[in-house]
């Protein structure tokens, strides 16, 4: 993958005031669970973000096409580039599961936000596992 000219985080939306509640359903959907290429899990959770009015719903492209989630998998690369929660192996050969780190623990036990939120974005490391994956480049720190 070519590395890109810039560093980002994902923005589903624009207000990280929804970040709690969609850490909380996508813990409630994923949790505990695999995520990758686990499209029924990626459909359950765009349907929790449209029924708590965090996305817009209607018809999407990649259901039409079989695919589905695109727009969980979406907002689950914010949370994970927020580094709100970890995939784990539990044994090799087993698919990865999701679980939450601190910072996503604290979000969905309704502790406030602002000061997790803040830490999460200013100390957000380069390179990160999320980083890497997007090929983001290197010269970044």
């Amino acid at each position: 993958m070519a590395d890109l000219p810039y560093w980002f985080f994902t923005r589903p939306h624009r207000k990280l005031i929804r970040v709690p509640k969609t850490v909380a359903a996508f813990a409630g959907v994923a949790g505990g669970g695999p995520w990758r290429g686990e499209v029924e899990v990626q459909k359950a959770f765009e349907d929790q973000l449209v029924a708590l009015d965090l996305k817009r719903g209607g018809d999407y492209t990649e259901r039409a096409y079989g695919r589905g989630g695109g727009g969980g998998r979406t907002h689950a690369a914010l949370l994970y580039s927020l580094g709100l929660y970890y995939l784990h192996v539990p044994e090799p050969g087993l698919p990865e599961e999701v679980h939450l780190t601190l910072a996503g623990k604290a979000l969905v036990d309704r502790e406030d936000a602002l000061p997790v939120l803040r830490k999460q974005v200013l100390s957000h490391q380069f390179p990160s596992p999320y980083s890497m994956g997007v090929g983001v480049n290197e010269r970044f720190r």
